[in-house]
């Protein structure tokens, strides 16, 4: 016997829309005003639906926001490892895959940082320990594809650990953009602008990865 849809065809089109259009809104939302500052009412009058409709879909604010948390790393790591075929960067060098990769790493921190910035505080400060978990997971699965290409060229890599070393290496890079692009609070003339920054932490890995 065939299984019967709970919803017309027409009307399941419709519902999926109606929470693609409320997940696009929410991030709109957390890009401008973070995680403390976004609002149902608010995610709901720019979705152009009643916050009853959001009721609907998600249990409370909090369901919302981890879809959003979900999406926001599926998406980065289908697309890290769409970019990162390895037979794409195995006549590179060490150095100029490095600085490619953190070029890339640069770029993808800057143009969302305000929606990273608030995937972040939620994965780090929500009060459940698994999400929590599940937060370092997903963030070390999004450089998971990165470290592989660095590996590629393991014949270069002089540290007695290469695996342990890039993957410490990718840890540093990861903090270090972080703090300098999205939670970023220094004005001292000693800092380093955005634009220089990653031929610094390029530098910084190729230099500890042929470090004997």
């Amino acid at each position: 016997m065939a299984r019967r849809h709970s919803l017309k065809p027409a009307l399941q089109k419709r519902s999926r829309l109606t929470q693609a259009r409320l997940l696009r809104a929410a991030e709109e939302i957390l890009e401008q005003r973070g995680l403390d500052g976004a609002s149902i009412p608010e995610i709901a009058s720019r979705a152009r639906v009643s916050p009853a409709s959001i009721y609907r879909r998600f249990t409370d604010k909090d369901g919302l926001f981890r879809e959003v948390f979900e999406r926001f790393f599926a998406r980065t790591i289908e697309s890290n490892e769409t970019a990162l075929d390895p037979k794409c960067w195995r006549c590179n060098s060490l150095e100029s895959s490095v600085h490619a990769l953190v070029r890339g790493m640069v770029a993808g921190y800057s143009q969302r940082r305000g929606l990273l910035r608030a995937v972040v505080d939620y994965g780090e400060q929500h009060p459940d320990a698994t999400l929590r978990r599940r937060a370092r997971e997903l963030r070390q699965r999004s450089i998971a594809s990165i470290e592989r290409i660095i590996l590629l060229h393991a014949g270069e890599i002089r540290h007695p650990h290469p695996r342990r070393a890039v993957h410490f290496g990718m840890q540093l890079i990861a903090l270090a953009l972080k703090e300098q692009i999205l939670f970023a609070a220094s004005n001292s003339n000693e800092a380093i602008s955005e634009k220089e920054l990653p031929a610094e932490l390029s530098r910084m890995l190729v230099g500890y990865l042929r470090r004997k």
